[in-house]
């Protein structure tokens, strides 16, 4: 835990250690939310992975930063709607 003192106030901070190497770079880019880029550093880390262990913790990143099914049906659900809703809209006019 790393304190740091700004305006007065005192604020805590965890400090979490990654793993050093393509592992530790993948899980620092969806840290910042560039899953792409996790994906793509977790993909190569994966196939050149030293050990049973670093293959393992690369897996669990592509498996944490897998598109959720159920989102993306929920998004094309909602778009036909609104594609069908526009339609219908069109021929009323």
């Amino acid at each position: 835990m790393a304190r740091r003192r700004q305006g007065g106030k005192v604020s805590v901070e965890t400090v979490v250690e990654r793993p050093a190497g393509p592992v530790g770079l993948a899980l620092e880019a969806a840290s910042r939310g560039d899953f792409r880029q996790a994906r793509k550093l977790a993909r190569s880390a994966l196939a050149g992975a030293p050990s049973a262990d670093a293959a393992a913790r690369a897996r669990q990143v592509l498996d944490d930063t897998r598109p959720d099914p159920a989102a993306l049906l929920t998004a094309l659900a909602v778009l036909a709607i609104i594609a069908v809703a526009a339609w219908v809209a069109l021929q009323h006019h």
